[in-house]
C-alpha cells in the first residue's frame, strides 16, 4: 500500500467492519496451560516492534479467558500514528465475545513507505472487570541496523497503565533542559558575566524553568 499505513479494526468473530480497515484475526487454541483463577489476561511477547519500511507489520497477542465459559465484553483500542512532527489518534470500541481458553489476536498495521511509528493501547471491558495492556509500539524504520526486536513479555492488569513513567520522563527532560542552558552560559563567560551584572541570569533560569514546567503541565492535561 502506498503512503502511510492506516490502522483500523476488523473483528472476524463479529460482523463489524470499520472503514480503511486493517484486521484483527482471532483463533482459539487449547495447547497452553490455562489458569486456575477466573480471570482475563492479555499477553504480548514484546512491548516494541520494528519493521522495515515496505514490510507488512503484524503483531500478535494472546488473550486468555479462564472463567470456563464465553465472556461478552468490549475490545477497546487507541492507536496514535506519528510521522515526523505530525501525529494522529484513532479510537475504536467493538463488542467481542471471548471463548473459554486462549485466543490469539493478530493486529495488521499495514505498511509504510517512510519511517513512522504506531502506539497501540488496548483494553477489554466486561460488566465485572476491565483489563488494560500497556502500550505496544510499532516502528517502521529505513535501515536494518535500526531494528531492535527484543523479547519483553507484557501482561494486562486490572489497573490503567501507570503515568509514572511519562511523569519521570518529563521531569528528566526539564532537568536536562535547565542543565543545557547552564552549560551554554558557562561556555560563554563574557556573556554570563554581563548578564550577572545586569541581574538577568537568575531571572532567565527561573523563567526557563517556569516555562518548561508549564509545557509539561499542558501536555499532561491533554
Amino acid at each position: 500500500m502506498n503512503g502511510l499505513a492506516f490502522f483500523t479494526l476488523l473483528l472476524l468473530l463479529c460482523p463489524l467492519m470499520f472503514a480503511d480497515a486493517a484486521y484483527v484475526f482471532a483463533t482459539s487454541h487449547d495447547d497452553k496451560e490455562e489458569s486456575d483463577k477466573d480471570d482475563i489476561v492479555m499477553t504480548v511477547m514484546q512491548s516494541e516492534y520494528y519493521f522495515l519500511v515496505g514490510q507488512n507489520a503484524i503483531v500478535s497477542l494472546d488473550i486468555e479467558n479462564s472463567y470456563g465459559h464465553p465472556v461478552n465484553g468490549f475490545l477497546q483500542s487507541t492507536v496514535t500514528q506519528t510521522t515526523g512532527q505530525f501525529s494522529s489518534t484513532q479510537a475504536q470500541s467493538s463488542s467481542f465475545t471471548l471463548d473459554s481458553g486462549i485466543q490469539t489476536l493478530s493486529f495488521d498495521f499495514g505498511t509504510s513507505d517512510i519511517p513512522s511509528s504506531f502506539v497501540l493501547d488496548l483494553s477489554y471491558r466486561t460488566d465485572d472487570v476491565t483489563v488494560y495492556l500497556d502500550s505496544i509500539t510499532v516502528n517502521f524504520v529505513s535501515d536494518e541496523s535500526e531494528q531492535n526486536n527484543t523479547p519483553n513479555q507484557m501482561q494486562s492488569s486490572s489497573s490503567p497503565p501507570s503515568q509514572s513513567a511519562s511523569n519521570n520522563q518529563a521531569s528528566n527532560q526539564l532537568q536536562q533542559s535547565i542543565q543545557q542552558q547552564i552549560d551554554n552560559q558557562a561556555s560563554n563567560p563574557s556573556d554570563t558575566q554581563q548578564r550577572l551584572q545586569n541581574n538577568q541570569l537568575p531571572q532567565d533560569n527561573s523563567a526557563l524553568k517556569q516555562e518548561l514546567q508549564q509545557q509539561i503541565q499542558d501536555e499532561s492535561d491533554l
